[in-house]
């Protein structure tokens, strides 16, 4: 199997010149064996991605911040906020990582709110919360 992505070419209508584009990738699964530092970093990692997405759906549910990427940066994600909050640590997590668990809540609420809007029924985006087993995931770039 080759690793390398494929790359589609194509003509634009103007001046003929070829565009490449990358075809996205595919998700891929690594499991972990780390050593103790790096399986701690990882470990404070998705223990911020957890605290951030269950920030968002707390302040949504009491309807403190509105559902928008902009406002749950302002209030969860940027330097100011965290400093604000004295929640220092998780400036130790890239942003990427913070970001991503933002834009899960988001997801999930959209996903929620399509499901039940047909049936008029009031919602509830679950927290996350640690798992027993060991599978957890991260996104970042």
């Amino acid at each position: 199997m080759d690793d390398e992505k494929e790359i589609s070419v194509k003509k634009t209508k103007t001046d003929n010149e070829q565009v490449h584009k990358e075809q996205p990738g595919k998700v891929r699964r690594f499991r972990v064996y780390a050593s103790t530092k790096p399986k701690e970093t990882l470990r404070k990692w998705f223990c911020t991605a957890r605290w951030t997405y269950n920030q968002c759906s707390d302040a949504v549910e009491k309807k403190e911040i509105a559902r928008t990427k902009k406002d749950l940066r302002a209030a969860f994600l940027n330097k100011e906020a965290i400093n604000k909050m004295g929640k220092l640590w998780d400036l130790e997590t890239p942003y990427d990582i913070r970001d991503a668990a933002m834009d899960d809540f988001l997801k999930a609420y959209d996903s929620a709110h399509a499901r039940y809007k047909k049936d008029n029924k009031v919602f509830k985006i679950k927290h996350h919360l640690r798992t027993k087993s060991r599978r957890e995931s991260i996104v970042g770039s």
